[in-house]
């Protein structure tokens, strides 16, 4: 999980617009902690303990953003992202991992990941980089439209 010390303080003044986050791990309690944290910073959570299960659910609902772990069972993160990427609704991906691999962060973006994280990091970190996801995503979509 993302490390916050001290009392958990974050600007709201960048609106998250109530945008939905689908977050994938396999970790039962580390899911939890970032559904809850993510939805008290005033984003949509839906949890997802596989990668099976986060494509069903993105079969039925829309996501703005997967937060997807690298490493779980069955499907893992780095198909899951391949297979997302192939989906016609295409939410941005942001993967996590606890392996400070290079060769997984290589996979990870070579497969259509937005962004990768190394656990632990602070929460304000993991914020921003969603953050920051979603805004170029939103800046992009609105660079199409004009077009």
């Amino acid at each position: 999980m993302c490390e916050e010390k001290g009392a958990l303080v974050v600007n709201m003044e960048s609106s998250t617009s109530r945008y939905r986050i689908l977050i994938v791990d396999d970790e039962p309690s580390l899911r939890r902690i970032l559904g809850v944290t993510l939805t008290a910073l005033g984003f949509d959570t839906e949890l997802a303990g596989t990668g099976e299960q986060a494509l069903s659910l993105l079969g039925t609902s829309q996501y703005d953003l997967v937060l997807l772990d690298v490493e779980m069972p069955g499907i893992g993160g780095i198909e899951t992202c391949r297979r997302i990427r192939g989906l016609s609704r295409r939410p941005a991906v942001v993967m996590l991992t606890v392996s400070d691999s290079e060769e997984y962060e290589i996979r990870a973006l070579a497969a259509g990941a937005d962004d990768y994280i190394r656990q632990p990091c602070r929460v304000r970190d993991l914020v921003g980089r969603i953050r920051a996801v979603l805004g170029k995503r939103r800046s992009d979509e609105q660079s199409e439209e004009s077009q």
